[in-house]
């Protein structure tokens, strides 16, 4: 890690302090009067001159007007207030700083309120804030299965929380299932503490459901165990369909609306561990289907439930997902039945699948998925590339309508890094699942586009990924970006040993295939260097950019202030918005470290002076 990108992850601690720019100051270089007028002659009159001091004043007045939309008596009291040079010419800061150009609530995005008119749809019709490994608190082999990580991710809005369970050693008779990374060295936690901090913070952030996802490695005794936990924790918080029917079949999801305060189960109903178990068992001669002790080898017979007529589409595919059959295959709203599996009012490993209310199952082809009750499935970033490449985007587009996909990072990112979100956005996946804890572009990415809609967790699709019928948009909308200054560049003194750093915005989209910014093609600024601190470190850049943005409903932005290094850039800074919210006109763009807080010293904090106009 470069010492720039140490300047940044130390400046921690800073959310305290707030947005406050009340010491900041820009470079004497920096002649605000561009960002007095709009338009290609922002440094001309009429008669194609520069700007005068003389008429300063003016011009700080028609921005006023015209980007902030006050009135003239509002202006003439803001303008009275500014002190002025000795030149006569109004000072920027001064105009900026009372007209609120550089006030927190002048952010390209401002926060949003949760629509719950938006939130009647099914499940499926939704973006759901994910998280993969939730638990772990690091990489993937040497760190632990933590509280703090799964209450983090929560407080932070995610509502898919994964946990990896596997028996653990038991307390007399009893098993204790365990939470844990397998064949790794991480440090493992009880299952029944994951759930607790489940209960305790599910819905402080948000009062919209969360889904917990199991990726299940127990075995039937302990699988019996984990669903009197489940049912004894959550109490009423957890939810399923009242016929309680083992891997309920649901013909619609039900909205997040619907669920709002509740936790409800994601689990595959067949357990392949049950299968070797059974394998092991025949080998032993303990199998009593057979009654010598050793199987001489066979050609496997299928079972019974998958001899189907080929014709009979919906049957093949429920045989196939390995869906017990139900009385209605309707969802019916309501708590989980507390009834037990067996006379005796014991519950054996049949009573977890009653409370799975999301089956997680494997299907051969789209075609098969079309007609059958709801279901998900999981895919890894591999899995999705060779999907999309493969397969017609209007069937992919048409199974996670209906069904929920889930996509996870591959298993060679043992760092907990992440993979463009973008790929899995694009086709509509639902739950598209980064390591949080790994706070690099990606998490942030994910953050900001979970920014809107209150940051309750869950964002509507766009209509075309709702409906394939529904074209996307072809035609590109142009976006004018101009940089004009820095201001707070103090923070980053120490981001180079020698020398100040060589500062320059880097500006990025990502959030769908049509407008990620390929590699090498980001739009970059020019390079800044001059002081480590003081006015004259404040950088000045003053360059446009154009962006044409295909479909704004899924682009988000990416700005990043970066030190120009021989080995690569390293990271000051990054600020990330979703473009369907950004604000028009001149903003203040506030710097953000790793863990999206305000960087900030004893003099201010760190911001990006910019316009941003729809050109169409």
């Amino acid at each position: 890690m470069g010492l720039a990108c140490v300047a940044c992850e130390t400046a921690r601690g800073t959310a305290e302090h707030g947005w406050d720019l009340s010491r900041a100051s820009f470079n004497p270089e920096f002649d605000a009067r561009a960002v007095f007028i709009d338009g290609s002659d922002a440094n001309a009159n009429d008669d194609g001159r520069g700007v005068s001091g003389e008429c300063a004043g003016d011009v700080c007045a028609m921005w006023l007007e015209r980007a902030r939309g006050l009135d003239a008596n509002a202006i003439e009291r803001i303008l009275s207030q500014c002190e002025t040079t000795e030149s006569g010419m109004v000072r920027a800061v001064d105009v900026l700083r009372r007209s609120g150009a550089l006030d927190e609530g002048n952010f390209p995005f401002a926060p949003t309120e949760t629509d719950e008119s938006e939130m009647t749809s099914e499940m499926s019709a939704y973006f759901v804030n994910s998280s993969h490994n939730t638990y772990l608190d690091g990489d993937q082999l040497f760190s632990r299965a933590s509280v703090a990580a799964i209450a983090g991710a929560l407080d932070r809005g995610c509502r898919v929380i994964e946990l990896d369970v596997y028996d653990g050693k038991k307390r007399g008779d009893k098993p204790r299932p365990i939470v844990t990374h397998g064949g790794t060295a991480v440090r493992p936690m009880y299952f029944e503490d994951a759930i607790k901090v489940i209960a305790e913070r599910a819905h402080v952030a948000s009062e919209y459901p969360v889904i917990v996802t199991l990726e299940n490695h127990a075995s039937k005794e302990t699988r019996a165990e984990m669903s009197r936990i489940l049912r004894s924790t959550l109490g009423d918080k957890l939810w399923a369909p009242k016929s309680a029917v083992a891997g309920n079949q649901l013909k619609r999801w039900p909205s997040p609306l619907e669920l709002k305060g509740r936790v409800i189960v994601r689990d595959k109903i067949k357990h392949k561990q049950d299968e070797l178990q059974r394998r092991r068992d025949q080998r032993r001669g303990l199998c009593g289907l057979c009654g010598t002790k050793k199987q001489s080898k066979q050609r496997k017979v299928l079972p019974k439930s998958l001899n189907v007529r080929k014709n009979d589409k919906v049957c093949a595919m429920q045989s196939i997902i390995e869906f017990p059959r139900s009385s209605t295959g309707v969802f019916d709203e309501g708590a989980v039945s507390s009834s037990s599996s067996d006379s005796e009012g014991e519950q054996d490993d049949e009573d977890l699948k009653r409370i799975v209310s999301v089956p997680n199952v494997k299907f051969r082809s789209f075609h098969e998925a079309r007609d059958v009750p709801r279901f998900s499935c999981s895919w890894s970033e591999r899995k999705l590339k060779l999907k999309i490449e493969k397969e017609s985007s209007k069937d992919i587009i048409e199974f996670t309508n209906a069904h929920l996909l889930r996509t996870y990072p591959a298993g060679h990112r043992i760092f907990s890094n992440n993979y463009d979100p973008s790929e899995a956005w694009d086709v509509g996946a639902s739950f598209v699942a980064l390591n949080f804890q790994a706070l690099d572009r990606y998490v942030w990415a994910n953050r900001a586009k979970f920014r809107v809609n209150g940051n309750c967790g869950y964002v509507k699709k766009p209509a075309y990924l709702l409906d394939p019928t529904i074209e996307r948009p072809s035609k590109p909308r142009r976006l004018q970006v101009k940089v004009f200054a820095g201001i707070g560049w103090d923070n980053f003194k120490d981001a180079d040993r020698f020398s100040p750093p060589d500062s320059l915005i880097r500006i990025t989209t990502l959030g769908c295939l049509a407008d990620r910014t390929k590699p090498g093609k980001s739009n970059r600024t020019s390079v800044y260097s001059k002081a480590r601190a003081g006015p004259e470190a404040q950088p000045v850049w003053n360059d446009t950019f154009e962006l044409a943005i295909f479909e704004p409903e899924l682009a988000l932005m990416q700005i990043q202030a970066l030190d120009k290094d021989g080995n690569g850039d390293e990271l000051l800074a990054h600020y990330d918005f979703p473009i369907s919210k950004l604000r028009e006109g001149v903003r203040i763009v506030p710097m953000l470290n790793r863990d999206d807080e305000f960087i900030h010293d004893k003099i201010s904090c760190a911001g990006v002076l910019m316009s941003f106009k729809w050109l169409d």
